[in-house]
């Protein structure tokens, strides 16, 4: 992938079958920095897949700057285990009134998470595309299969 920020505009999509997943565990998807993961979650832009809620499995959309980020009481879409999705993910450095947003597609409803004021000025270091396994969570095991991928990456945003 190369050395990323948050001022370049990041795109994905893709299908993904989680067949089994067990409560407590959860995964993300998007770009990272191998050498500089943490909690707070480092280095970060993407979504994660979380265990069961009220409403069944949940994916949001998540990010962290150099300096960490907590993650917050974000929207949502539910997913069911076995069920094969279309999804994409995008993270648009000028949304937000130039604050930066990613915004993640699920079976035809997607869900955008803005970064807070001043985070994009932190900024982050991405080196991967790919599933990275939250180091915070308590997570057990899942069964997750991915087709179909493509991701693309612009210049930075002048």
């Amino acid at each position: 992938v190369g050395r990323l920020t948050l001022e370049h505009r990041l795109s994905a999509r893709g299908k993904f079958v989680a067949k089994e997943f067990c409560i407590d565990s959860s995964f993300a998807l998007g770009w990272f920095n191998a050498g500089r993961q943490n909690w707070p979650l480092q280095n970060f832009v993407g979504v994660y897949f979380d265990s069961l809620s009220s409403d069944g499995r949940i994916v949001a959309p998540l990010y962290g700057t150099s300096q960490g980020n907590k993650r917050e009481g974000t929207g949502h879409l539910i997913f069911d285990p076995g069920q094969q999705y279309e999804w994409t993910l995008d993270y648009d450095p000028v949304a937000a009134e130039g604050r930066g947003a990613i915004t993640f597609g699920l079976a035809g409803k997607s869900v955008t998470l803005p970064l807070r004021e001043g985070d994009k000025a932190v900024g982050a270091s991405l080196d991967r595309f790919g599933v990275l396994n939250l180091p915070w969570a308590n997570s057990k095991w899942c069964e997750v299969y991915l087709d179909d991928l493509t991701y693309t990456i612009s210049a930075s945003v002048p």
